[in-house]
């Protein structure tokens, strides 16, 4: 039985930038940040002559599950794949939720499904169980804590290309704290200011 793997933000975003993709992808969480630009890669993989016919976006309090399975199965136009996301479900009852396992448990094959749960955990067991087995991507976007953003500052600037410092990993979590939407801008700048491969020193951070 296919299970799916405790994947990253990073590692995520790496695998669809590779073109790897799975059926269905269960993207929830308190930190919105992640869902939010992993959400935008999944809309640019259709390319923009093509998103009226093979992009679908659907909010899950203004629809209904055999609605949402109809699009899923649907055919794509003139491509491989469509993709049908699915916003604001954590909007609705876990037992709406859960009839989307019946879908899960036999995902179409030309269809990229994402459901989007932002700043909540999903509490649909039967969804999360058929996503697994078939092998889906489940994906919970935790909010950084004082033990682990250390750690997230310095995932950031490896991302970015750069080496970072203990010291200005401390002046980054003491100026910025536990937002991950700013931590990422910041250290953009300091990538383009500093340039690929250079190291984020105090003295650059202070400048």
């Amino acid at each position: 039985m296919a299970t799916a793997p405790a994947l990253t933000f990073a590692s995520i975003r790496q695998s669809l930038l590779k073109k790897q993709y799975a059926p269905i992808y269960l993207l929830h969480g308190e930190e919105g940040y992640f869902i939010d630009e992993l959400v935008k890669i999944f809309e640019s993989i259709i390319a923009p002559e093509d998103r009226d016919f093979n992009l679908s976006v659907l909010y899950a309090p203004e629809t209904d599950i055999a609605t949402i399975t109809a699009v899923c199965r649907r055919y794509p136009m003139m491509s491989d794949f469509q993709i049908v996301i699915l916003k604001e479900a954590q909007a609705i009852r876990a037992d709406q939720l859960n009839k989307l396992h019946t879908y899960a448990s036999s995902p179409s094959p030309t269809t990229i499904f994402v459901i989007c749960c932002r700043g909540a955990q999903a509490k649909a067991k039967d969804l999360q169980t058929a996503i697994k087995a078939s092998g889906g991507v489940i994906f919970e976007s935790k909010k950084p804590t004082d033990r682990n953003l250390d750690s997230i500052i310095e995932g950031i600037a490896k991302e970015k290309g750069l080496n970072i410092e203990a010291k200005s990993i401390g002046m980054l979590r003491d100026f910025i704290g536990t937002d991950v939407s700013r931590l990422y801008n910041e250290i953009d700048k300091l990538r383009l200011i500093l340039g690929n491969g250079a190291s984020i020193t105090p003295e650059s951070i202070e400048r």
